[in-house]
């Protein structure tokens, strides 16, 4: 940069670190902050930001690591994590698949510890991570801790909880979810009653996924997969063809899985 008579500042090392952001190249941004330090430019928070940001959006390997690594190099910098900050350490544990959960939760309590003003994106993330993680126990925690810290809670946030139940079949649970969204004045979207409909897999539950997809306003294909999918748990074929005959009839597009579905409640 300097040899082509660019001053080198905080500023254009930001617009570069951001641009790694976007492209997803986290390890390059890593690099680029090395380098403001090694250029004896003045650090800033947004610069850390970035490359943390861009860490959660790089997603895989070690990225989680390094942007929690990042947290820490803030203070020897004697720098202020904000908001963003931890929102952004807490993505990229999220993003990881290298069981990353357990540092999003110590994060969010650094957060509290530190008295940096933690939001819903910041309690929705968390929740994912610990949803993906199988502990859906933690995201219906996460949730009363939401009410509790009186952060205003969104669609996003019973989702949330709404599929890491039904990823672990607590059908009970997503429904109790299912009846606090309307308790709490939230809309439901379709994420909202599909999530419910597909956590319908466990004894006679099946009744209450097939209660669920007929109140269901702008149903599509992934919600009638969904019901299908528990009726063949079940193996009520006739059930299921009704469905699918109610699909024709609504012009919601069948794919593979409509039918794979369908033809294995008849086996």
């Amino acid at each position: 940069m300097s040899l082509q008579g660019i001053e080198r500042n905080v500023v254009t090392f930001g617009a570069a670190a951001s641009a790694c952001e976007k492209a997803g190249q986290w390890q390059a941004a890593l690099s680029l902050l090395r380098s403001v330090a090694v250029a004896q430019v003045q650090q800033s928070t947004i610069a850390f930001n970035t490359a943390v940001s861009a860490c959660a959006s790089g997603g895989g390997g070690g990225a989680w690591a390094s942007a929690i690594g990042l947290l820490a190099c803030l203070g020897r910098a004697r720098l202020e994590a904000d908001t963003v900050t931890f929102s952004a350490a807490i993505s990229a544990c999220a993003c990881s698949k290298q069981a990353a959960w357990p540092m999003s939760l110590q994060v969010l309590e650094q957060m509290a510890s530190k008295g940096v003003a933690r939001n819903i994106v910041t309690f929705n993330t968390a929740a994912s991570a610990c949803g993906e993680a199988q502990r859906w126990d933690l995201a219906l925690l996460l949730l009363q801790t939401v009410a509790a810290s009186k952060v205003q809670r969104d669609v996003t946030t019973f989702n949330t909880a709404i599929i890491a139940c039904a990823r672990q079949l607590q059908w009970q649970s997503a429904m109790d979810m299912l009846r606090e969204v309307s308790s709490a004045g939230i809309l439901r979207d379709t994420i909202t009653c599909n999530s419910a409909v597909s956590a319908c897999d466990y004894k006679q539950s099946w009744q209450s996924a097939l209660h669920l997809l007929g109140g269901m306003v702008g149903k599509n294909t992934i919600s009638y997969n969904a019901a299908i999918s528990v009726l063949e748990k079940h193996q009520h074929w006739s059930l299921a063809l009704q469905l699918l005959t109610e699909m024709s009839w609504a012009r919601t597009a069948s794919d593979e899985i409509t039918f794979n579905s369908a033809a294995a409640t008849c086996l």
